[in-house]
């Protein structure tokens, strides 16, 4: 089978780089598999539920074939399906150089750089080495919190046998889109969407932008479109908490039984961005559509009304709840709005180049890796060999994050290469304050990865980025008066012109309405929340009363807490840090800031900054903006 599907490659990129001189059109084909675990080895157990259905969980799963799957940002083990969840794939290409762009959008939590190396050795060994190299991948988790659990930061291990079955569900939607494609024409258009989005994390910034791109199979786009992708930004979280109804004889079926027994965290579902998809399918009567999340770090979610839509309460574009509307609670309902009106916007786009198809060329691509040190302690915890808590564990799995061991380094300077580290080939030790098992290595390597196709600039990021960080801050943000309209704990954060950031990444790489740039999050890894050191506080990790004596004293920079710029400082040049504290404070003082640093980011949070606790590093900001420029 594999030599049938690779011979079918060869020959026809072959054909299409032979007719490339003469086209004026793209090549364009599509793929959907389903993610769902197995039961009894099939899929199709998962009985419908209406959308009017606002709170039933689902079908109920006594046991999956692989056994227990924890939810993504949820309970131990699942046992209810309430949707359908799926990997989709859109390829695009050849370019006149034979290259393809696979786009990857999968409704799940998250997908880490090491653990799809195992995705893209499958679609190696099924397209042969030679086309393997012409494939420019971007794989996105869409960070579906109610999903199977791909990151290992559940109350268990990744359900390792389940991963293998997700990753080639993906390897075969990424070949039914290869071997499918057709004569294509690609338009987009975008426009402004705020349905339900909002922002709880000072400063209050979103980048509501929904971007569409869409494939026909002729310039007069008429008949079903071959694809289409939107890009927008709200993490899928609707019903994260939520406590659904199921029947009560259900929870007899369960050995062992839960404890007051709860469907709460233990259900699949998909949350808005697979209704979009499915609702989008249906707006266009057939074709795949693919959401990719943006820039959503610091909490940008559903966090503004959300309203039954009828034609006395209409959409428009969500930014203004029509009086007297019926506000939905947080509901498996509300999930299903957000998505349908998603779709029904972004089908209305106009589209920008309607006269004039996006042209066949070359792709301009660049991809770069860069390192960046792991701040935060819980990483290098959650890294070490399972074997370095439990003797019968796996050697070859991580302790808590990801389902491979991931590579860490160690490095010489505070602003490293690859070129200046050294693996740490998976070795740990163990911590003598907390006892713990950490990774040697201080440092891992993430990447960025940038396309362009005609006018339009594709842009990944290797987590959660603040918004800000993707668009800019408001022109009035700096003015005093603004400090009300921007912020809802001022007195926790930062503000005005003290909030610096290192640079705007639409700004760096030049975006417009006529070269309109994407932003894709949480694409080929996911570092955690990425936002500007200047507003970072580090929880201090001494007694509450040594902790406020220290910034009395002008040691520590908050009463709680150290800053990021401080905690940089500390970590980048430890013997000067220390000969500063220890001479003009006491070495008292220098050991709790330094272990502050150390330990700050594991131990807890300063108020209304939870973010740091879910970053991997204070520098991933810095160093992103640096890789990008």
């Amino acid at each position: 089978l594999m030599k049938t599907v690779s011979s079918v490659f060869v020959c026809v990129l072959v054909l299409f780089v032979s007719l490339s001189s003469a086209q004026n059109y793209w090549k364009v084909g599509a793929g959907i598999r389903t993610i769902i675990p197995t039961v009894n080895g099939a899929t199709d157990y998962v009985v419908p539920v209406p959308p009017e259905d606002c709170c039933s969980a689902g079908t109920f799963v006594q046991e999956f074939d692989v056994g227990e799957i924890a939810v993504g940002n949820g309970g131990a083990s699942a046992h209810w399906v309430r949707d359908v969840l799926n990997a989709r794939v859109v390829a695009i290409g050849p370019d006149p150089n034979g290259k393809i762009m696979v786009l990857v959008s999968v409704e799940v939590y998250m997908l880490f750089r090491n653990d799809l190396q195992e995705y893209y050795q499958l679609v190696k060994e099924s397209v042969g080495d030679e086309q393997y190299e012409n494939l420019l991948f971007f794989v996105h988790a869409q960070h579906n919190h109610e999903g199977p659990d791909t990151s290992g930061l559940n109350k268990r291990p990744i359900n390792h046998e389940y991963y293998r079955y997700m990753l080639e569900q993906m390897r075969d939607a990424t070949l039914d889109a290869i071997n499918s494609m057709e004569e294509a024409y690609l338009f987009f258009g975008q426009d402004q969407f705020y349905y339900g989005l909002g922002d709880v994390r000072d400063p209050l910034m979103q980048d509501s932008t929904l971007r569409i791109l869409r494939a026909y199979r002729n310039p007069e786009r008429t008949g079903v479109p071959i694809a289409t992708i939107v890009n927008w930004g709200m993490h899928p979280e609707v019903t994260l908490g939520y406590s659904p109804e199921f029947p009560s004889s259900e929870c007899l079926k369960l050995n062992p039984p839960i404890p007051n027994c709860s469907a709460n965290g233990r259900y699949f579902t998909h949350d808005y961005p697979g209704h979009f998809s499915n609702v989008m399918d249906d707006l266009q009567g057939g074709g795949v559509s693919l959401y990719f999340n943006g820039a959503i770090g610091c909490q940008i979610g559903r966090h503004a009304p959300v309203w039954e839509i009828t034609p006395e309460y209409p959409l428009g574009n969500g930014s203004v709840v029509p009086e007297g509307a019926t506000i939905v609670p947080e509901n498996f309902r509300m999930a299903y709005l957000i998505g349908r009106s998603l779709a029904q916007f972004a089908h209305d786009i106009p589209l920008i180049n309607l006269d004039s198809p996006i042209p066949y060329g070359e792709f301009q691509y660049q991809d770069i890796s860069f390192i960046s040190r792991l701040t935060n302690f819980a990483f290098r915890v959650g890294f070490v060999p399972q074997t370095a808590v439990n003797p019968n564990g796996d050697p070859n799995r991580p302790l808590r994050i990801g389902n491979t061991l991931r590579p860490a380094y160690i490095c010489e300077g505070s602003s490293p290469t690859i070129a200046d580290c050294v693996s740490d080939n998976f070795a740990y030790a163990h911590d003598n304050v907390t006892g713990l098992p950490y990774r040697l290595g201080s440092f891992i390597e993430t990447e960025v990865k940038f396309i362009r196709i005609g006018p339009l600039k594709l842009i990944t990021i290797p987590g959660e980025l603040a918004p800000e960080l993707s668009v800019g801050l408001p022109h009035d943000f700096d003015l005093p008066s603004s400090v009300s309209k921007y912020y809802s704990e001022p007195e926790a954060h930062v503000t005005g012109q003290a909030y610096t950031m290192p640079g705007v990444v639409s700004d760096m790489i030049g975006c417009s309405l006529e070269e309109p740039c994407w932003i894709f999050g949480l694409t080929q890894d996911e570092v955690g929340y990425m936002f500007p050191l200047s507003d970072w506080k580090i929880l201090c990790t001494a007694s509450d009363e040594e902790c406020r004596e220290m910034h009395e004293s002008g040691a520590l920079a908050y009463p709680d807490s150290a800053s990021g710029y401080q905690c940089k400082n500390v970590t980048d040049h430890p013997t000067a840090s220390e000969q500063y504290y220890v001479s003009n404070f006491d070495y008292p003082t220098w050991k709790m800031l330094n272990d502050t640093c150390y330990y700050g980011q594991m131990t807890g949070k300063a108020p209304d900054h939870y973010e740091e606790t879910n970053s991997g590093s204070w520098d991933s900001a810095q160093d992103y903006i640096n890789a990008i420029s």
